[in-house]
Formats: structure tokens, C-alpha cells, sequence
């Protein structure tokens, strides 16, 4: 059975020739936002786990606080780590998820699952919450639906 090893939630994910990953705009697991709801322009989460034996398929959703199911991705599969000169006990498989664009409908607690055929699923989490000062960068559909006096203010 895979293991959780890390999770990050970030504004890009990137792969890069050499191998490696980069990740933009990185949140841990927390991220703040101007309003509820609140529509981002991309938002990406990557899992890491222990490395798997053979490739297998693997399912993702995203519950949001109150249980409604944000995001389901079908199972797409997952190759296991095929480098022969790394000890298995530092291999891991990656799953990098991009969503654009992300709805976030209310503050709380999110859980991602991740479920691996013929496994358990497995979970992790990450909080939403409100920054009043980040008002001013809200998405366009969150300030056209905000209601505006005559004389601009």
C-alpha cells in the first residue's frame, strides 16, 4: 500500500529537463483568499509517495468543507519510479494535479483523496481562509458581482 510521504498545494507545478520539480507560488497547506466564493486562476496540488511496485491507476477528488465534492479526476495511471541505481527506500512516485480554473466555494478544511486501485484511499488536507487585504485581488467575476455606488467607491 502506497504511503503519504508529503503534499503541497501551489500556483504552478513545473517539471524540469533534469528530473526535478518546481513548484510556484507555494502554500503548504494553507492558503488565504479575498472572498468566498472564490474562483483562482489555477491552483495545483502535489503528492508525493513511497514508491509504488508496479504502475497502477489512481483516482483523485477534492471534498470541500461542508462534503461536497469540489473536483473528481477519473483513475489516470501512475508509473512507479524505474530509476535501478536508487535504494527502493528512496524511491517515490509523484502525482501533480493542475486544476484551472479552481473554485473554492467556502472557508474550512478540504480533504483530497487519493485512491489507488485495489487500495484503501488516502487522505490529506488543507485549509481555505479569508484575507480581507487581499480583497483588491479577487477575480474579476468576485468584484463584477460585487454591488457599486455612484460615485465609485
Amino acid at each position: 500500500m502506497p504511503h503519504l510521504i508529503a503534499f503541497a498545494i501551489c500556483d504552478d507545478i513545473r517539471a524540469e529537463r533534469n528530473g526535478t520539480v518546481t513548484l510556484v507560488g507555494y502554500y503548504g497547506q494553507a492558503l488565504r483568499v479575498g472572498t468566498f466564493p472564490s474562483l483562482l486562476p489555477k491552483l495545483c496540488f502535489l503528492a508525493q509517495f513511497d514508491s509504488l511496485a508496479a504502475a497502477k491507476r489512481v483516482a483523485v477528488r477534492v471534498v470541500g468543507p461542508s462534503g461536497n465534492i469540489i473536483l473528481e479526476v477519473p483513475p489516470q495511471t501512475c508509473s512507479a519510479m524505474s530509476v535501478s541505481d536508487v535504494p527502493p527506500e528512496y524511491r517515490f512516485t509523484q502525482v501533480a494535479l493542475q486544476v484551472a480554473p479552481m473554485q473554492l466555494p467556502e472557508g474550512g478544511v478540504y480533504r483530497v483523496e487519493y485512491a489507488f486501485e485495489g487500495e484503501p484511499p488516502l487522505q490529506t488536507s488543507f485549509f481555505v481562509g479569508i484575507d480581507p487585504s487581499l480583497l483588491s485581488m479577487a477575480s474579476p467575476t468576485d468584484i463584477a458581482e460585487k454591488p457599486r455606488r455612484a460615485n465609485g467607491a
